[in-house]
């Protein structure tokens, strides 16, 4: 075998075991640890110098028995001029659906990659509705003007969710992880789990 034919068979054998790896990694159920652990919650901060002032952390019993919110199908929120024709009253006419509320209804969970997947959904999934900013808010120009909120290539606005709990009524979700963490970049890319770049304070003013 020539020269060139040994690099070429062993970049071959890279090839092959990074995609066995990855395939692996994607495969095989996910070990996730216990989420609250009385013992290491506990050691988790350094008592104050008070040590009677020290903060008390709830126990696992109680947290576990803390009920689950609800996390419904979402829905992209476009920026004026990039919204599709029909799209609001498209939204008026869906049902509502919950993708995970704790009980049998939630999303696969076998593998590495089913958990980044349902990481995403609750990165995504917004706490409030219609708080501090509004469907129409973010629909108008004069919003996107005010605001300077770059917007993301598809045209939408990746920080906002429209959410519908009862038919014929969409909200605007906001709060989410990716509220704050979700960066439009120059090109329009969106990056999640970065510095966020919504204006938040101009946001909050308009309104």
């Amino acid at each position: 075998m020539t020269q060139r034919g040994w690099m070429y068979g062993g970049a071959l054998v890279v090839a092959i075991t990074a995609v066995m790896t990855a395939q692996e990694r994607t495969t095989r159920r996910a070990d996730v640890p216990r989420t609250w652990d009385d013992a290491e919650i506990a050691r988790h901060e350094v008592p104050l110098a008070v040590a009677a002032a020290s903060p008390k952390h709830v126990s696992a019993d109680y947290y576990y028995r803390i009920p689950v919110r609800p996390i419904y199908k979402s829905y992209p929120v476009y920026a004026h001029g990039r919204e599709p024709a029909g799209y609001v009253d498209w939204l008026k006419t869906q049902e509502p659906v919950v993708l995970w509320d704790g009980t049998a209804t939630a999303p696969r969970l076998e593998t590495d990659a089913d958990w980044i997947r349902a990481g995403e959904l609750v990165f995504d999934a917004p706490l409030v509705m219609d708080v501090n900013f509004a469907v129409e808010d973010v629909r108008s120009a004069a919003w996107l003007a005010h605001t300077g909120a770059p917007v993301a290539a598809g045209g939408t606005l990746p920080w906002f969710q429209y959410v519908v709990r009862k038919k014929g009524v969409v909200e605007l979700g906001s709060t989410s992880c990716g509220f704050c963490h979700t960066r439009v970049d120059a090109r329009g890319g969106v990056l999640k789990g970065a510095q966020g770049n919504l204006p938040i304070q101009r946001a909050v003013a308009f309104r």
